[in-house]
Order: structure tokens, then C-alpha cells, then sequence
């Protein structure tokens, strides 16, 4: 039973306690009042310390999508099975422009037309049920990873839009992994795209920047993390209009693309 006491500024009403477990900072309450209890708790804390002290995330990990709360940067959610897309909307209502936003668990890939999700900074899709297509082709932010795979229409259109000038203005990385259930070919990928290489056929791009990630290992040490990602190629692509380049790499189950303005660039010889 849980002893009724005053905390985070809640009344002996809203029941919630410190968990006997003093190692762990773990509050116990009733479920029925979850819904209460979060808000309450976020409304004390931005009360208390101000918004501009105040940079947490929410992680949700188990079978219930996290509430909508105001001023969130960064959300990780774990999608219980058979979650329609208006409810998974439903979590980004009352914060829609967040830095980071990443969804796994048994998230099939189905959004709302323009949704929130798709003008996250940095987007991270993980999905095993479906592919990632309409995702890709609505994204509107900087930064977008997806382990799912993709129809080769689709990369087509991407690239095709990105180079043409016609969509695709924010994008500066992209990482895809389809995890063994697409294979894609660079020699058909990219026939028709006017593909530009390195001027010496010994040196390549190597192209990197920082990406956050939130895995087991990583919510150990606390919330999401900066880490340096990237990849390299000889291969890259001018858009039409400003000139702006992006490398580009497309091998087996991976597609990867980056602009060389935003990002680190440096050229290596292949050789050593």
C-alpha cells in the first residue's frame, strides 16, 4: 500500500511515495492515477527549476504510450501492438517540434498525413512490420535513421527529389539499414543520377557527424547520447540550382547520404 504524503506538490489525494530501494530514484504510485501523477510531477518540476533549466526526455518502454506533455525535446517510444496512428499522433500533441523522436517496439510504420513526427529534427525509425516508405518521402527535418527496409522506387524518388531541387530542403544525413531484409544495388540505384566522383581514384570522403541513440546499453547511463556516426564514398551528388553536394553510398543492405556543408569532412587514401 502506498502511504498518502505531499510530493512534487500533490496532495495527500494523489498517493506516491519514494520506493524503499533508496539506490534507485524510483516513486511509487497508484497506475489509475499515471495520467495525474506525470503531469504533476512535470508541471512541479517546470515550476520549480524554470523551463530554461529543464532539458528531459521521454522514454516510454513499456506497453502504454507516454501522455502529451508540454515543452518536451526528445521522446522515445516504444509502440505497444496494434497502436493506430491517431493515437501514437495523439503522444507529440502538446510538444510537436522536438529535436528527437524515436519509435520502435511494434510500430508499423502508418503516421498522419503531416504528422508531428515527420518534422522532428532527428527522426530514428525502427521497424520489423513494415516498410519505411511514406515515412522517408514526408520527412521534413535534418536527420533521419530507420532500420526498416525500402522499395527501390522510393530511394529513386528521394534522391531524385533531393537533386532536382524539389523537396528534401532540410535533410543533411540520412542512414538506412534494412537488417537483412532488403538488398539494395548502387548500379540501379543510381543509373540515371549523374553521379560525380573524386577527382584521384585513390582517395575517398570520409563524412561524419553526431547522432543521438537510445538503446539498453545506452538509457544505463542515463538519457539519450551523442555519437559519432558516418560513413565513406567516392561517390556524391550536385544539386541542381545552388551546387550544394552530399555524398552518397549505397551497398547491400545499407543506403547512406550526407551533405559535405553541416557535416565533417575529410578526404583518406584507400591505400593506406
Amino acid at each position: 500500500m502506498i502511504t498518502p504524503t505531499d510530493l512534487f506538490g500533490m496532495g495527500p489525494e494523489v498517493p506516491i511515495r519514494l520506493h524503499p530501494n533508496l539506490s534507485k530514484r524510483i516513486y511509487l504510485y497508484n497506475r489509475k492515477q499515471k495520467q495525474l501523477v506525470v503531469q504533476g510531477i512535470h508541471d512541479y518540476l517546470y515550476q520549480f527549476f524554470g523551463s530554461s533549466s529543464i532539458n528531459y526526455e521521454v522514454d516510454s518502454t513499456g506497453h502504454e504510450l507516454p501522455q502529451s506533455l508540454k515543452n518536451i525535446n526528445r521522446t522515445c517510444v516504444r509502440v505497444p501492438k496494434n497502436t493506430t496512428a491517431e493515437e501514437l499522433e495523439a503522444c507529440f500533441t502538446a510538444s510537436p517540434n522536438q529535436e528527437f523522436i524515436q519509435l520502435d517496439g511494434d510500430f508499423n510504420g502508418n503516421l498522419c498525413p503531416n504528422s508531428a513526427i515527420l518534422g522532428a529534427e532527428h527522426l530514428r525509425v525502427i521497424s520489423n512490420e513494415g516498410h519505411g516508405d511514406e515515412i522517408l518521402l514526408g520527412f521534413r527535418g535534418k536527420r533521419f535513421d530507420c532500420d526498416c527496409p525500402f522499395h527501390d522506387a522510393t530511394i529513386v524518388q528521394f534522391l531524385n527529389e533531393w537533386k532536382s531541387n524539389r523537396g528534401f530542403h532540410n535533410l543533411e544525413s540520412l542512414i538506412i539499414n534494412s537488417c537483412k531484409s532488403k538488398k539494395y544495388y548502387d548500379v540501379m540505384l543510381l543509373k540515371d543520377m549523374d553521379v560525380q566522383q573524386l577527382d584521384r581514384p585513390q582517395d575517398t570522403l570520409h563524412i561524419t557527424w553526431q547522432t543521438r541513440y537510445s538503446y539498453p546499453i545506452v538509457k544505463a547511463m542515463g538519457s539519450t547520447k551523442l555519437w559519432k556516426v558516418g560513413f565513406s564514398s567516392r561517390d556524391y551528388l550536385i544539386r541542381n540550382g545552388d551546387g550544394v553536394e552530399a555524398s552518397v553510398f549505397i551497398e547491400d543492405h545499407d543506403v547512406c547520404f550526407a551533405l559535405w556543408k553541416g557535416n565533417s569532412c575529410e578526404v583518406k587514401n584507400i591505400n593506406g
